[in-house]
């Protein structure tokens, strides 16, 4: 097959360019939603982990709480979303310094609480009372 009048190199170069752009800035009821959502884990999980002594448990509270830490990040940064590797590696992108403290805080709950909170605090801060979703079709 062969790229007759170039299209396929154009929509190429295109892609590349919007690639590199990033993701469209998020919508206040998609960052709200992240924002609430960390906060309801923050009181919940974060209780969980000072609480757990099942070292299986601590793992899965303690990967949620990242990874949902991870998220709002990318969100209010306009960088794109990952999951498993590719959420780390997006965030290393963005912010290796942030995607370094996050990491390492895993293992202690009180410093993977006060980076959350950091993330919390530049997404917009808690969110929690008189938050409410809506359905969009009967607004």
């Amino acid at each position: 097959m062969s790229d007759r009048g170039g299209l396929g190199e154009g929509l190429q170069a295109e892609m590349r360019i919007r690639l590199a752009e990033g993701p469209s800035a998020a919508s206040p009821a998609e960052l709200e939603a992240h924002r609430y959502e960390l906060t309801g884990l923050l009181d919940d999980l974060l209780d969980d982990l000072a609480g757990a002594e099942d070292p299986a448990e601590l793992v899965f509270i303690a990967c949620r709480v990242l990874t949902r830490t991870a998220q709002p990040a990318l969100l209010a940064g306009r960088h794109w979303q990952g999951s498993g590797k590719w959420l780390l590696r997006e965030l290393r992108d963005h912010d290796a310094e942030l995607a370094d403290r996050l990491t390492q805080a895993l293992p202690v709950p009180a410093r993977l609480a006060a980076v959350a909170h950091e993330v919390l605090d530049g997404a917009g801060g808690r969110l929690w009372d008189g938050y409410r979703v809506t359905d969009p079709r009967d607004p």
